[in-house]
């Protein structure tokens, strides 16, 4: 995960506790099919200042502080891993 994160979004981050999973699925528009993902959850903390990415299919990233993403819209399940990450 830590070389996904510096490879497309030029980030270097260190990998912490592992905090959960969600399974879901979504549509690929461009190929016209489904795909079924496995989303892991990890604690992580942003170890050097991010630089612009490197990958131009990259439109945003950002690091957002664990203490901060309760102000950000999301599903239900994402605030249960964000309560659950804080203790």
């Amino acid at each position: 995960m830590a070389r996904e994160a510096l490879e497309e979004a030029d980030a270097k981050i260190e990998i912490g506790d592992f905090v959960g999973f969600h399974q879901d699925y979504f549509y690929h528009k461009k190929e016209k099919r489904f795909y079924q993902t496995l989303l892991l959850y990890f604690k992580a903390e942003l170890i050097s200042p991010l630089e612009k990415p490197k990958d131009q299919n990259v439109e945003f990233r950002d690091f957002v502080k664990l203490d901060d993403l309760d102000q950000y819209p999301t599903h239900d399940y994402i605030k249960s891993l964000i309560n659950k990450a804080k203790k």
